[in-house]
């Protein structure tokens, strides 16, 4: 399979634009994390990775919660695929494959914000609450490790969906499916699968109408004793590329 580097980006993003899909810009940060706090309101996956219990109600991020996933943001400006519509009110974050030319960064504001990110890692593991911290780790090494699972060394090659949010006032319009649908046209026309890991069960329909499919699942919090609230099963799923579908379709 053919990988395309860097300078193919615009030609890919130019499609999408047609749709109303644009790059997310940093003036659009506020909008887009009051859209992802909204949207995951009252997901209880995002309460365990907030630090809750599972049984208090909702209550707004630290002010140093805040400030710190503004700043990732950034990141996301700078260096994924992060997608969005309605001026930040929809958007997706994407993850180029790992042996893509892309995933590594070509220009100083890329570099800039590698080197940032380090920097943030290393600041919200010394001054992060230690429980949050102790849940993303976790999270962490639970993904890498059903990836290693159920993909092998085929992951590599795979795109990643990190986050599809869209505003609840605007769901049911089509946003969601516009913007994974972007996605998936990119990795189309490069013959590259897709993959994410849901926030729970009750999303694996919506995903399913999208093309993909259930290959494994991990739990969180199952030796955890401070959190309270139902089990929670984080199934993983992939989505081939249209032309192994296709083939698929006729056998």
């Amino acid at each position: 399979m053919g990988s395309k580097n860097n300078s193919d980006t615009p030609d890919a993003l130019s499609r999408v634009a047609a749709d109303g899909i644009e790059r997310m810009s940093y003036r659009q940060i506020f909008t887009v994390y009051n859209s992802y706090v909204k949207a995951f309101r009252d997901d209880r996956m995002d309460q365990y990775m907030a630090g809750h219990d599972g049984t208090e109600p909702f209550s707004k991020d630290s002010w140093f919660q805040r400030v710190f996933f503004m700043i990732c943001m950034c990141y996301w400006v700078a260096r994924p695929l992060a997608l969005t519509m309605g001026d930040g009110r929809s958007f997706v974050v994407a993850n180029w494959a790992t042996s893509d030319p892309r995933d590594k960064p070509h220009s100083l504001i890329e570099w800039t914000a590698d080197v940032l990110s380090w920097i943030l890692q290393w600041l919200w593991g010394y001054f992060g609450p230690s429980e949050i911290c102790k849940r993303y780790e976790e999270f962490g090494s639970k993904k890498t490790e059903i990836g290693k699972k159920c993909f092998g060394e085929r992951e590599a090659e795979m795109m990643t969906v990190n986050f599809l949010v869209v505003d609840p006032h605007l769901q049911g319009s089509g946003r969601g499916k516009r913007l994974l649908n972007a996605v998936h046209n990119i990795a189309d026309d490069e013959g590259r699968a897709c993959w994410l890991i849901s926030s729970g069960e009750h999303n694996i329909s919506f995903y399913v109408k999208h093309g993909y499919r259930v290959v494994g699942a991990f739990e969180l919090a199952e030796n955890n004793p401070k959190w309270k609230g139902p089990k929670l099963m984080c199934p993983v799923m992939v989505r081939e590329p249209k032309a192994t579908q296709d083939a698929d379709s006729k056998h």
